[in-house]
């Protein structure tokens, strides 16, 4: 094989993996704009629960390039303060939890966020014993038992089996979309089809492998 054949091989694998990168990456990157603009909107309107609804699904499409996590978990969390100064309780633990359960859809191997999780639990726990009591002096005591319960998330992270199953399901996914560009082709640049339906059926199947790996982690 020649060098010009070689490159028209490479080039191929190369564009396959940087089109798929590039589609999942701008599909998570939309969503999580789009839904950081609806929450903006249903906030300015007055609607803190669709808010957070909208703030929820920004802060869960995660990408490690960048996106509206951040804003939307920080918008989840000063609504929730909002809430409790309005005396909204209700409304306060629905924004609160919101944002926690945004921090847990996105565990896998390590857990991004985490830090969020240390200003949510007190503001949960003693709201909790808010609802449970009127009894000023019976919170403490319910506000503490509350946060060691969601404390114990560490206790309950993701199998680590599943976690780095999907991460090597990833991997392998990239790989295959790489060998379909690269065997599918001949030295001339013609497409060889059934390599390249093999080596793209593989790349679906371990697509489809990530995906229920996280999704049942």
């Amino acid at each position: 094989m020649n060098g010009s054949h070689r490159r028209v091989r490479w080039g191929a694998a190369i564009a396959l993996v940087v089109v798929a990168l590039v589609v999942v990456t701008a599909r998570a990157s939309v969503e999580s704009s789009r839904s950081l603009s609806l929450g903006i909107a249903a906030e300015s309107e007055g609607d803190a629960i669709s808010a957070a609804y909208h703030y929820r699904h920004a802060a869960q499409w995660l990408t490690p390039f960048g996106g509206a996590d951040d804003e939307a978990l920080s918008r989840l969390v000063d609504l929730g303060d909002a809430r409790n100064d309005a005396g909204d309780v209700e409304g306060a633990l629905f924004c609160w939890r919101s944002a926690r359960s945004a921090v847990m859809a996105t565990r896998h191997l390590w857990t991004p966020h985490v830090d969020v999780l240390d200003g949510l639990h007190p503001r949960i726990a003693d709201a909790m014993a808010i609802q449970r009591t009127d009894d000023p002096d019976a919170r403490p005591a319910h506000a503490d038992r509350y946060r060691a319960q969601l404390d114990a998330w560490r206790d309950r992270q993701p199998s680590p089996w599943h976690a780095a199953g999907a991460s090597l399901a990833f991997v392998a996914w990239i790989g295959a979309l790489a060998a379909a560009g690269w065997f599918g082709l001949t030295a001339e640049g013609r497409v060889r089809r059934r390599p390249l339906g093999l080596w793209l059926g593989g790349a679906a199947a371990l697509f489809a492998t990530w995906w229920l790996l996280v999704r049942f982690a």
